[in-house]
């Protein structure tokens, strides 16, 4: 084992052995050879009655290759390692465990690269040797290398009042330049440089604790650290307490910087900083057994990453979660952070990296990295990570919450979302790129009513945007009974949720893929797949949108815009006609897939904008279910106010279509456009041309109109084509295109003479 040796005082020099004279190479067979190292010259080989020699057990990498033998020199100054055949000139790296494989590769100029572990452990009187990393370079054959040290010590002497043994020190960045993680080695300067995403802080776990007064070693890179370090202690009691230097440090190589710590503790950790993945762990279970934080702040203290998952906070959470612009990284993620933020509660400038596996709670909290119920506020958080799953049973998924009751404001997702689902009957899919269900749901839902208590409160959703995309495949025998899609939310089946300046650029599709032929509804929205009843028995079935007209929302969609490509292809067994309810539909559209009010509870869409394409059809030519909307698919007892929509609405191949429409598809009934604006190119297929049986309605403003809809100052332009014919819309006659009049006429023609054209 390689030795630091200290000294007492301000400043002073590393303390690493060194053997003064060069050792030669020799070769011992045909296929190895042996090279002698040492420490470099300008270094001492004993101080203090410390030794720094090398060991028995010692490994170091030369060339990319490990050596496999060692043979201790000189009392440990100097060893004779051997390798398989290497040709001069040697680039050595020790530990051989710091050393990163096949990063070795000359031609390319790359010598090398090291991992500085983030975890070190503690040695008595010393450091870690595996953080000791040493590099050496020597260009002539018949030579020794001499080793190098990369790193520079800290070296702290903690005592005080409190004698609690010492459990952990953790030392960071203050300009966040990184302390661990993937760093190359550099010959000419005979030192390692960062080169990717490192962590920025460095911890030496103590076991069962240090006693106070004991030297504690921690390795950092030799570097300039701009803004100073910042030094976390923790003794086993959880006491801690944080000093921060924000003066220029310039860390030299070999060098030993000693400091006597008089330990304070200002607190203990719980109601403090997050530094550690068991500190988090403390947290959430003092959540889970009942403390919710109230009046309290948790903040984040640096990135952390886990293997799998973090510990899940199960209960309520009322206090603040400062996530302080940190990152947390799971790599097999199955369950969010909190299982509940209460009317209380915050989180906000956490980001998250990594990978959903299959999550614990697939039916409840899904893929949510916060919470699984929002009663509080989530701001200002962003999700990377990645979800792909193959599951059988009922899911919703969002990357920030599942339900949102509260608020969640600013957050963003950039992680892509692809579920392959092989579903029974009896099971639903709901899911958004920010969250599930656009409110809490608690009591349940029965077939015409939903019972709704105090704790089920509506959420809003303010600035928030998904960029990922989303994509879910049927597959199987059977079909998904419930469904519904969106690049920020799913579902919403209560009064009073909010979808303010919201934005999707994510491409968002449903796809059947050898899936059983579905006699129920799924509906796709680049904002919301639906706002409407969830699921029936009567009067009608679980497919039937308008739930008979029993429920309507007065859900608002606010400002909010899509450029993402949406596209539904689903088989169904059977299709949608001028005067039907809207049941067994599959509706896609710019903002929202179905959106139902009801006599007072009118919902609304306003300032919204789609230039994102929508795209769908099936495969058989007397299965006419797919609705496309620039807007809206499906709507009902809903306003549209100054909402503009310039795509393209298309069939999928050669494949039937329902009803295509540049701000609505297919308008239930008080449907009203004011201030719309479509520019639309619509080409799509109509299937078999029985006009009893089934219909195809493209209009430059609404496919179908089944009871009512009016327009005030609303202009359209583009074109139409149906079965790769252009219907010649033009501006004389595009009044009689503003709703669908061939190959199908819509059921009902509200009045155009308000619409001009583009």
């Amino acid at each position: 084992m390689k030795r630091v040796l200290f000294i007492s005082g301000a400043v002073l020099a590393i303390v690493l052995s060194a053997c003064e004279k060069q050792m030669e190479q020799t070769t011992v067979s045909a296929d190895t050879i042996t090279l002698d190292a040492f420490f470099a010259a300008d270094t001492k080989t004993a101080l203090d009655g410390l030794s720094c020699t090398w060991t028995d057990g010692d490994v170091v990498v030369v060339n990319g290759e490990t050596s496999t033998g060692v043979e201790v020199l000189d009392g440990g100054k100097a060893a004779r390692f051997t390798f398989p055949i290497i040709d001069a000139p040697y680039y050595g790296i020790y530990p051989a465990s710091a050393y990163v494989a096949s990063s070795f590769d000359p031609d390319n100029d790359k010598y090398g690269s090291v991992v500085v572990p983030s975890l070190q452990n503690y040695v008595a009187g010393s450091f870690d040797p595996e953080a000791a990393i040493m590099v050496g370079v020597q260009q002539e054959e018949g030579k020794g290398i001499a080793f190098n040290h990369a790193m520079a010590y800290l070296k702290l002497v903690i005592s005080g009042s409190d004698s609690e043994a010492i459990a952990q020190v953790q030392v960071w960045a203050n300009a966040s330049e990184n302390l661990s993680g993937t760093f190359t080695f550099d010959p000419e300067g005979l030192r390692i440089s960062e080169d990717r995403y490192n962590g920025n802080a460095v911890t030496v776990e103590c076991g069962a604790g240090a006693p106070q007064g004991q030297p504690i070693v921690i390795a950092i890179p030799a570097k300039v650290y701009s803004e100073g370090l910042s030094i976390r202690i923790k003794d086993v009691s959880n006491h801690y307490q944080i000093l921060k230097s924000t003066n220029v440090f310039t860390a030299e190589a070999g060098k030993i910087y000693p400091s006597d710590i008089t330990f304070a503790p200002t607190g203990t950790l719980i109601d403090g900083g997050i530094y550690t993945v068991s500190d988090w762990a403390a947290v959430a279970q003092a959540i889970t057994n009942g403390d919710d934080f109230y009046g309290k702040t948790i903040k984040l203290m640096n990135d952390l990453e886990v293997a799998t998952y973090f510990p899940y906070a199960n209960g309520r959470f009322n206090g603040t979660f400062d996530g302080n612009g940190h990152k947390l990284t799971a790599n097999a993620n199955i369950w969010p952070l909190f299982a509940e933020i209460g009317i209380d509660g915050t989180v906000k400038d956490v980001t998250f990296y990594g990978a959903f596996g299959n999550p614990a709670n697939q039916p409840i909290a899904g893929n949510a990295t916060i919470a699984k119920l929002n009663y509080g506020l989530i701001k200002d958080c962003v999700n990377y990570s990645t979800t792909e799953l193959e599951i059988g049973g009922g899911l919703v998924f969002g990357t920030i919450c599942a339900q949102n009751g509260g608020e969640v404001k600013g957050c963003k997702n950039y992680g892509d979302i692809t579920i392959h689902h092989t579903p029974a009957t009896t099971v639903g899919l709901y899911g958004g790129g920010i969250a599930a269900v656009g409110h809490i749901i608690k009591g349940g839902a029965t077939a015409t009513t939903l019972d709704v208590d105090e704790e089920c409160t509506p959420g809003t959703f303010t600035n928030c945007e998904n960029h990922g995309n989303i994509y879910v495949e049927g597959k199987g025998s059977s079909f998904t009974i419930r469904n519904a899609v969106g690049g920020i939310c799913g579902l919403v089946y209560m009064n009073g949720v909010i979808f303010n300046g919201c934005k999707n650029t994510g491409s968002i599709s449903r796809i059947s893929n050898g899936e059983g032929s579905s006699n129920k509804a799924a509906t796709i929205g680049g904002i919301l797949g639906r706002s409407c009843a969830w699921y029936t028995v009567s009067p009608g079935d679980s497919g039937a949108l308008d739930n008979g007209g029993v429920n309507g929302f007065n859900t608002q969609i606010i400002n909010c815009s899509n450029s993402g490509a949406i596209k539904v292809f689903c088989r169904h067994s059977g299709g949608v006609t001028n005067n039907g309810s809207g049941a067994r539909g599959d509706f896609a559209a710019g903002i929202v897939g179905a959106i139902i009010g009801k006599g007072a509870n009118v919902s609304s869409v306003s300032g919204c904008t789609n230039t994102g394409s929508i795209e769908g059809g099936w495969t058989a030519m007397d299965v006419n279910s797919t609705c496309l909307g620039g807007i809206a698919g499906l709507a009902n007892a809903t306003t549209f106010t100054s909402c503009t929509s310039e795509c393209n609405l298309s069939s999928t191949g050669s494949y039937a279509i329902g009803a295509a429409g540049g701000i609505v598809a297919f308008a239930l009934a008080d449907v009203s456009l004011s201030g719309c604006n479509a520019k639309s190119t619509i080409d799509v297929k109509q299937g078999y041309k029985d006009a009893t049986k089934r219909h195809c309605m493209p209009g430059l403003a609404i496919g179908n109109v089944v009871t009512s809809a009016s327009f005030s100052n609303c202009k359209v332009g583009g074109s139409i084509s149906v079965d790769n014919s252009s219907l010649g819309v033009n501006s004389s006659n595009y009044k009689s295109f503003v709703v669908s009049s061939y190959p199908t006429s819509s059921k009902t023609s509200p009045d155009a003479t308000s619409v001009t054209w583009f």
